[in-house]
């Protein structure tokens, strides 16, 4: 007999951890089963009763933060104590904010047990109605409460319009025998709604996980996978496992019968070593050797400081297990070479080949070797014998564990393959998913087992983020963005223009690559002249033989200390990204423009120059880079921090650029656009808005009129007396804020200074002028002068002075002047 209840639960926050993201945490879009009977069993529980969860309803839209907090990096013990300040560690997390579910469930009662559910229903729902519990019900952690409400089984639920696919969840975990089994499943968001397949049947709940490649993936890892997957069938610059990208000094060539012939220079043009794709290893403190290329020390035993004799000595036995049984002519006379080598030959080679020996011994990159035209490591023989060592070796052999990615069970990968160029990460690499620490661990596991991924998919996610990270990345702040859709061309390379953001350099691409750019090219003019999101979108999709289907993702990573994690994730098809990018350059616009102003500027630049005075990007704070892209590309609200960032620039140097009105009009029309009730009932605010995009005479906000009021001021004073500092040094600040206490002084200042204008007969005209513009704007006043201005109407203020300024100065003299911000170099 099933007994169904409804409850609805609330929390500002919570983070429901994906156990592939476990230490620098990433949380599910949607609560875990798990964590829905946590809460139930918070309420009421008894050994006798088992909570049977059935359905989750999201109420609330999706919506993601990041956060920082202190930790610890060790277990506590009974035997000892900990000292907290010897143990603390900063750790990240991408958690969920403003959550709300319903859980639909039901109560079953445990076997060999006469117990009635009736009964126990009737208990809960007493409970539920006074509030009670047994302990605070939390949304994932227990820093994140959660509120509990009785919920009518006959009101509608009012479910987000949502249908996704979310990957593998994890549904529970089994305990018996002191041993833990996890459970996951497919889960799947129909508007709104997650149903949760039945626990009696947990073993076959992964019967039906697909890997549609053309499907938009909710999980970064799955996505990064995916590409790889599709740039290994139409490039050949993805490495297979246990290959990647390293540099390489020098290359070592050999005869067919094992003798030292000849040492060439891979160095460019500026002397520095060229990238090949070799043999890689993750090495620790602990000597570990490669397979046919390594460095100095292990392909030679020599360094600038010592002999190393042992290393070399762990390169040559490698090498020869590895070609034990290899019958390839040219793996053979490899074997024989590093039977044959003598030190003082080498030396001898170096100066025949015109290698200086220092050089050689100091050289900081990769050796590898050739017979005649062939790469020793790129023998297709040697490519499979390393990538099976590399696989069979970094794998933990336990039966009946599932990869998170691909829902298949069998091996896991022990350590994943380094992550190379994150902006403030270490430059040996560093990691996303890392057990360095032992309370990272659970239940015993060790390392890998902890995130169980298999070694296919450990070296497809991070080959792939290498590769994007090299080519295609933009560094904002400590945040390094990445940007690919799911399309065997080019486009990837193309996205960051198109949403505003400088593009990177293009990797080395084919010919079909480079006739797919140009296309793409036209798509990117075509998206700045503003065609979307109209019907044209589908027909210049077409032209480029794209679907707007395409998934395409945005993914921005910051390091903390030898790990990575994911500061924002936006998975997306290119139609919502088309639209999201054309609504951000909708509402960046402002005129008049000064001269020699890009129209267009990027992030970067719009960032750099509006936010901080010394024209450096290093000191935005991270969150705000992230709120940024996230409203860009979600076409959500633009952060507050903003406005009061580009308020507080304006404040501090008194400079009211160009860059800095652009954000501040762009944050108002996007808050406006999103307000349900706006106050300001004469401003109709729709997609295409033109609201405040050049001077407005006939705008009646206070803030606004008040900002042309102190532009006519200043410019009142300027032609009277032409002092050193104008009243924005002064006033501005005060003005914005308590307009009240200060424009009586300032207006009092302006009549004197008009006196002054007046006793030049040549200047009667501009007098007159400048009265009667004083008196259009105090007459267009709705209100009294007011005695505070919010922030919002701060910004306005800031717009208003900027049009009535750039008008002022345009009617003398004709031209724009760029402002100080303005005459700055670029990025």
């Amino acid at each position: 007999m099933k007994s169904n209840i409804r409850i609805k639960i609330c929390g500002d926050f919570a983070c429901f951890t994906r156990p592939e993201m476990k230490v620098e945490r990433v949380s599910y879009e949607v609560m875990t089963p798990s964590a829905a009977r946590g809460i139930l069993e918070a309420i009421y529980w008894k050994p006798q009763i088992r909570w049977i969860i059935d359905k989750i309803y999201v109420l609330n839209d999706i919506n993601f933060t990041s956060i920082m907090r202190n930790e610890v990096s060790s277990k506590a013990s009974p035997k000892s104590v900990m000292f907290i300040e010897e143990k603390r560690q900063q750790r990240s997390s991408r958690i969920l904010k403003n959550v709300a579910y319903v859980i639909d469930a039901h109560i079953e009662i445990v076997a060999n047990s006469s117990e009635i559910i009736t009964k126990h229903l009737e208990i809960f729902k007493r409970r539920i109605m006074k509030g009670q519990c047994f302990h605070q019900p939390y949304l994932g952690c227990r820093e994140f409460p959660a509120s509990f409400e009785p919920f009518d089984e006959n009101n509608t639920i009012s479910a987000i319009n949502v249908t996704t696919d979310l990957g593998l969840m994890l549904h529970d975990i089994e305990h018996k025998n002191e041993k833990m089994t996890p459970y996951f499943f497919n889960a799947n968001l129909d508007k709104g709604m997650m149903h949760i397949p039945s626990w009696k049947h947990r073993e076959k709940n992964l019967k039906h996980v697909t890997n549609n490649e053309h499907a938009v993936k909710t999980t970064a890892l799955a996505a990064l996978c995916d590409y790889y997957k599709l740039k290994e069938k139409t490039t050949d610059y993805m490495p297979i496992p246990g290959f990647g990208h390293e540099n390489v000094s020098f290359i070592v060539e050999i005869t067919k019968n094992g003798k030292l012939k000849s040492i060439h220079s891979n160095h460019d043009d500026r002397q520095k070593p060229k990238r090949m794709m070799v043999p890689i290893i993750k090495r620790t403190n602990k000597p570990e050797p490669k397979f046919l290329a390594d460095n100095i020390e292990y392909a030679f035993g020599i360094s600038s400081s010592k002999t190393t004799v042992e290393k070399h000595s762990l390169f040559v036995n490698l090498n020869n297990s590895l070609l034990k049984n290899t019958e390839n002519p040219s793996l053979k006379a490899f074997k024989l070479f590093l039977s044959s080598f003598v030190l003082d030959n080498l030396y001898d080679v170096c100066k025949k080949s015109n290698i200086e020996k220092q050089d050689f011994i100091d050289s900081k990159g990769s050796i590898v070797f050739k017979i005649e035209n062939d790469l020793l490591h790129n023998l297709p023989e040697a490519k499979q014998i390393w990538s099976n060592y590399s696989l069979d070796k970094n794998s933990i052999k336990k039966d009946n564990i599932t990869c998170l990615i691909t829902g298949k069970q069998g091996i896991v990968s022990k350590l994943h393959p380094p992550i190379k160029g994150v902006s403030g990460a270490l430059s040996t690499g560093a990691n996303i998913i890392s057990f360095n620490q032992d309370s990272f661990t659970s239940y015993g596991m060790i390392q890998g087992e902890n995130s169980p991924i298999s070694p296919y998919a450990a070296h497809e996610y991070t080959a792939a983020l290498n590769h994007l990270i090299r080519y295609n990345k933009v560094v904002i702040g400590d945040t390094t963005i990445l940007c690919w859709a799911q399309s065997s061309g080019s486009i990837q390379n193309k996205l960051f223009e198109i949403c505003g953001i400088t593009s990177p350099l293009e990797d080395d691409q084919t010919t079909e690559d480079k006739d797919q750019s140009k296309k793409l090219k036209k798509l990117l003019i075509q998206t700045k002249k503003g065609i979307f999101p109209e019907n044209k979108i589908q027909e210049i999709l077409n032209d480029n033989n794209l679907s707007s289907d395409t998934p395409c993702y945005i993914l921005g990573i910051k390091q903390n200390r030898a790990r990575l994690f994911v500061s924002f994730w936006l998975p997306m098809n290119l139609k919502k990204f088309f639209e999201a990018s054309k609504q951000h350059s909708d509402d960046l616009r402002l005129e008049p423009i000064p001269n020699n102003i890009d129209k267009t500027p990027s992030i970067q630049r719009l960032l750099k120059q509006a936010l901080n005075s010394k024209s450096k990007i290093d000191n935005i704070p991270s969150s705000l880079t992230s709120s940024i892209m996230h409203a860009i590309l979600t076409g959500g609200r633009y952060p507050y921090s903003l406005l009061y960032m580009l308020l507080g620039r304006i404040r501090a140097d008194q400079n009211v650029s160009w860059y800095r009105v652009l954000l501040i009009r762009a944050y108002i029309v996007r808050s406006e656009r999103f307000n349900k009730t706006n106050l300001n009932k004469h401003i109709n605010i729709n997609s295409n808005t033109d609201y405040m995009l050049m001077l407005d005479e006939t705008e009646s906000n206070v803030g606004y009129r008040l900002g042309r009021l102190f532009a006519i001021l200043e410019k009142i004073q300027k032609d009277a007396i032409n002092p050193g500092a104008s009243i924005t040094t002064k006033y501005f600040a005060s003005a914005s804020s308590t307009p009240s206490k200060t424009f009586p002084t300032l207006v009092r200042t302006a009549h004197h200074h008009m006196s002054t204008l007046a006793k030049n007969k040549n200047k009667n005209g501009i007098v007159i002028w400048y009265d009667k513009m004083l008196t259009d704007i105090f007459g267009g006043l709705e209100t009294s002068m007011p005695k505070i201005l919010n922030i919002v109407n701060q910004g306005r203020f800031a717009i208003g002075y900027y049009h009535q300024k750039q008008s002022l100065y345009t009617k003398k003299d004709k031209t724009i002047k760029p402002t100080n911000d303005a005459q700055n170099s670029d990025e």
